[in-house]
């Protein structure tokens, strides 16, 4: 792949009459599509004008997309998109020739959370949920997400647009939908490189590590002088952020060898470093250099650079905590419930006062108590507050012209979190304030029970955390239910809120252990599609636990919980626990009122007295 223009990186013009900077497009030397059920020939970028991605299709017609139930909502009327015709009009212009067109969601640095600047996805198709890809061709237009935002897709997408659930049964893949719809030799172009990043205390920055040297590509203005010169005293060199290719390029000429995780360095840089090693091989001084080292035999073989493309070791050590770390976690999720106590006593006392608040309104006063407490630094990810129908979209976020009042007589689930100076919180309660239905008593039971069933989990070493997904899920499982998330995702120490590798899902593609001084959430969920939401979530660290046996001479692990915040007990239904599970709940409870009381005075410390007491079966 070409290095990419500046273009690449600029914000989408909010004019409907889009020019083509806005939109690059790219070629591969690589098969992006090779789920494509005929090879694609892909073809190198022209001598003149925007280089594009291209792919002869050939059609098999297995796989058809038209709109059904399953794909898209049905409508009358389809309305005119004036941002999609608009990009439509780009497809034919000289130098750009093509068929259809992929906007994913991802930035440069395949971050979570996106500057607003780099939300191509969302602005071309109005659909505002952090996962999905959006795919223009001259006559259709179609997204593809997963589970967690069906329900947000249909209200955001206009009829214009298909939309494509992901992993139902009978809807495809991208690739599979282009093939069958586009004639042969049809042509899809992609722009590959899809406080810096939202609610993440992180900048846009590349590091390369080498032997005896660390180069550092960051704008630096965003370095303050005190950051600079601890860089500069940690041997860290400060490079400009845009020249991050050159430098690829420059050591691939000299013949050494990156390793480079091709899981979150985006394309630019791994095709830059492919094409400088292809031009370092033809080198017939280099080529004579490699026949020396190989004992004055050349095979063939490619052993001069050729890069090691595997995970980052780093993603790992970042998700082992040290002690300091531990620490860091267990501290701010004291002050974090802190803030939560008084928060929760708040809204109730206003709630049964009759006082009308928005989700919006209750996700800003929440905002309000936590930047209260000492080390509060910013929200980890946008509040999720949602009333009734709302809490049933997963990934819910609420907006001020748009938002729901919260109704005292349905479920509320609230899904929040914090970054502080020494760690990150994400925690997710939901609650009723008035009579729960029998319905939502049994739907909530369900999901505790499925959520102490993974706390109370032990375990041999090397166990991949998608075994435990199913801990999780068997209480619903049992009464035909299920959630369409995974159950766990691992959280960073004043970092991310969603970090890797490991995780609890049942994606079981992810064989990456749970070792001690992993933090991992714990949140299975149940949502009734326009009616409500319930997810039960907390934080646990892994850690040893002492069994009476050690078969295999293998260590055994178990959890540690850093949350402390009451579970609604009105929302039981005791007759579904079992005498463990309440014993559980019991523990649990007295563990919130013995660490966070002392921090709490007046209606808060009340109000978590209240929320504590032990229950029992009548």
């Amino acid at each position: 792949m070409h290095s990419l223009p500046s273009q690449a990186m600029r914000p989408l013009s909010l004019n409907p009459s889009l020019s083509s900077s806005r939109f690059p497009f790219f070629s591969f030397s690589i098969p992006i599509f090779h789920k494509f059920k005929s090879n694609p020939t892909i073809y190198k970028k022209l001598q003149k004008g925007p280089p594009f991605l291209t792919l002869r299709c050939c059609s098999s017609g297995s796989v058809t997309a038209k709109p059904s139930s399953e794909l898209r909502r049905n409508r009358a009327v389809q309305e005119p998109d004036e941002k999609v015709v608009a990009l439509r009009q780009l497809f034919s212009k000289p130098g750009i020739g093509i068929d259809a067109y992929i906007i994913p969601s991802q930035d440069a640095h395949q971050s979570e959370f996106i500057a607003e600047c780099y939300m191509r996805r969302a602005y071309i198709s109005g659909f505002t949920g952090s996962a999905g890809t959006a795919v223009v061709t001259k006559d259709k237009a179609a997204l593809w997400t997963d589970g967690r935002y069906f329900l947000q897709a249909e209200k955001q997408l206009s009829s214009s647009w298909i939309l494509m659930r992901a992993g139902n049964l009978g809807v495809p893949a991208t690739s599979e939908w282009l093939n069958d719809i586009l004639a042969p030799g049809g042509r899809v172009g992609i722009d590959p490189r899809g406080s810096d990043v939202p609610h993440s205390p992180v900048m846009y920055a590349y590091l390369i590590v080498e032997v005896d040297a660390a180069k550092l590509f960051v704008d630096n203005s965003k370095v303050t002088p005190e950051v600079m010169d601890y860089l500069k005293n940690a041997g860290v060199e400060l490079r400009p952020y845009d020249s991050i290719l050159s430098e690829v390029r420059r050591l691939a000429a000299e013949g050494a060898n990156l390793w480079l995780d091709t899981s979150s360095v985006n394309a630019a840089i791994v095709e830059t470093y492919k094409s400088a090693c292809d031009k370092y091989l033809m080198n017939s001084g280099n080529r004579r250099k490699i026949m020396n080292k190989g004992n004055g035999e050349f095979n063939g073989l490619s052993i001069g650079p050729s890069g090691v493309y595997m995970r980052s070791p780093i993603s790992l050590e970042k998700a082992l905590k040290n002690p300091a770390e531990l620490e860091g976690m267990q501290n701010c999720h004291l002050r974090d419930a802190v803030a939560l106590a008084q928060f929760w006593c708040w809204l109730e006392e206003e709630i049964h006062k009759n006082v009308k608040l928005t989700e919006v309104d209750v996700a800003d006063k929440l905002l309000e108590f936590r930047s209260k407490q000492d080390g509060f630094l910013d929200t980890s990810f946008d509040t999720i507050s949602g009333s009734g129908a709302n809490g049933a979209v997963i990934h819910y976020k609420p907006e001020a012209e748009s938002c729901s009042i919260v109704d005292p007589n349905k479920l509320f689930l609230l899904d929040s979190g914090a970054q502080y100076v020494d760690g990150t919180t994400d925690i997710t309660r939901t609650v009723h304030f008035g009579e729960p239905t029998a319905r939502e008593k049994e739907c909530f039971t369900r999901v505790l029970k499925g959520h102490i069933a993974v706390d109370q989990a032990v375990f041999p070493e090397n166990t991949p955390g998608f075994v435990l997904d199913a801990f999780a899920r068997s209480a619903l499982w049992k009464i035909g239910l299920d959630y369409r998330h995974g159950t766990g995702h691992g959280v960073g120490a004043a970092l991310n809120v969603h970090e890797g590798p490991q995780s609890i899902s049942y994606r079981y593609g992810n064989m990456t252990a749970l070792q001690k001084g992993m933090i991992v959430s714990n949140e299975p969920g149940y949502y009734e599609d326009h009616a409500f939401g319930i997810r039960i979530e907390n934080l646990l660290c892994v850690q040893e636990v002492n069994t009476p046996n050690n078969y295999g001479g293998i260590e055994y692990l178990g959890f540690e919980k850093i949350t402390f915040v009451p579970i609604q007990t009105k929302l039981v239904d005791l007759s579904l626990l079992l005498v463990e599970e309440i014993e559980w709940l019991n523990k649990y409870h007295s563990q919130v009122w013995e660490k966070v009381s002392p921090l709490l005075e007046g209606s808060a410390r009340q109000w978590l007295w209240n929320n504590t007491r032990p229950i029992a079966k009548q």
